[in-house]
């Protein structure tokens, strides 16, 4: 499966007879110039690296099975899982390989590479930014984490995506276009499903990372995961912080940003038929910021804080065949956001 996956929806309009009849049965070769530009191009295009376009065979293979060499790629923000071959929207999929090639340290610095998605931020690392897709407001994209739903009411029911670190991240699904018949208002614009990692089936694992750089960069986590037959269990904990920069025109004060964010999550198959489940995500962060005088940032010790909470508990029942399912989900979203000190101080 390859890392990074779009797809836009195929245009079907075939051409008309006329078009068809008024085309030239012989069509004459290239003169030597358009020929060796033909060739320069294809050579630029096989040393560039360009994302992957996903395809099937017309046959669905179920989720997880592998169809004639062919990934099955799922999409959940469709409420229920379906091929990306069968959906009619524009969808792109990032995916836990491609994440971490690009070593993005929040999620809107990795969703800049998506198309039709716009990412704003108002200053550094940890500023206010808002996601929008295809020209639509803010508010207009729903988002997921883990099947939570994460906008934030006090902020317009938009998402900031400075605070969600790219640590623990499975993947991260993009549906484009308006979903508002299976999400509501919300899904005006589209709809972000984003999954954090899961403990795979081979027992006890775990990984430690740091790293540090310019502007007192620093940056250090740790995951610890079980996967059995019945139950999978995985923890992880991650802090970044760093000293920032300094964006306005007058004045040398940094604006720095601090992260901590903690992710708990468990699985467990009562038998083939019945499974529970339960997610928790909590992040606390603060971040410096600039005050503005005439359109224009000048240094001012204000400061924000944010904590996000987010938790689900989930009890599945499949039917004989997976012919028909029932789930009971019980979700729980609470953020908070403090702003501090005032201009002029």
């Amino acid at each position: 499966m390859k890392p990074f996956i779009s797809r836009n929806r195929p245009n079907s309009a075939a051409p008309s007879r006329r078009a068809r009849a008024a085309a030239p049965a012989f069509i004459p070769p290239p003169a030597p110039k358009a020929a060796l530009a033909a060739a320069v191009a294809a050579a630029l295009a096989a040393a560039i690296p360009l994302p992957g376009y996903a395809q099937s065979s017309g046959h669905a293979a179920p989720p997880g099975h592998n169809n004639g060499g062919i990934d099955t790629i799922v999409v959940r923000a469709a409420r229920d899982p379906v091929p990306l071959s069968e959906l009619g929207s524009a969808v792109t999929l990032l995916e836990r390989d491609w994440l971490e090639q690009r070593q993005g340290a929040a999620l809107g610095e990795l969703l800049r590479a998506v198309p039709g998605l716009a990412v704003s931020r108002s200053g550094v690392a940890g500023s206010q930014a808002q996601l929008r897709l295809r020209g639509a407001e803010a508010n207009h994209v729903l988002v997921f984490i883990d099947g939570v739903k994460a906008n934030d009411a006090a902020q317009d029911g938009g998402f900031n995506p400075s605070h969600l670190l790219n640590r623990d991240l499975e993947s991260v699904e993009v549906v484009r276009g308006p979903q508002s018949a299976l999400w509501g208002s919300e899904a005006l614009a589209g709809v972000i499903d984003i999954r954090t990692r899961r403990a795979d089936g081979s027992g006890l694992s775990g990984s430690v990372s740091a790293e540090g750089g310019s502007h007192a960069w620093r940056s250090a986590g740790g995951r610890i995961g079980y996967g059995g037959e019945r139950l999978r269990a995985d923890f992880s904990a991650n802090h970044l912080q760093t000293d920032g920069e300094n964006i306005a025109r007058k004045g040398n004060e940094e604006d720095g940003y601090e992260n901590r964010t903690f992710n708990l999550g468990w699985e467990y198959a009562a038998s083939e038929q019945f499974r529970l489940e339960g997610r928790a995500r909590y992040t606390e962060a603060r971040n410096d910021y600039d005050g503005t005088q005439n359109g224009l940032p000048v240094d001012a010790p204000l400061y924000a804080d944010v904590q996000r909470a987010y938790a689900s508990l989930s009890a599945g029942y499949a039917g004989p065949g997976g012919r028909w399912r029932h789930q009971l989900r019980y979700t729980f979203t609470e953020a908070d956001n403090a702003d501090h000190g005032s201009f002029g101080e």
